[in-house]
């Protein structure tokens, strides 16, 4: 059974998918500044 999407799960409440959300934002938000830095450094 596939795990329901993290939004989803942390409208429950559980920590667990809060930390997911997290995560994913911080990744986002790393991959979006390393390709911010490449653009700047052309």
């Amino acid at each position: 059974m596939r795990e329901p999407p993290p939004r989803y799960v942390k409208r429950e409440g559980s920590p667990r998918a809060k930390e997911t959300v997290n995560d994913v934002l911080k990744k986002e938000k790393e991959s979006y500044n390393s390709e911010e830095k490449n653009d700047k450094g052309k």
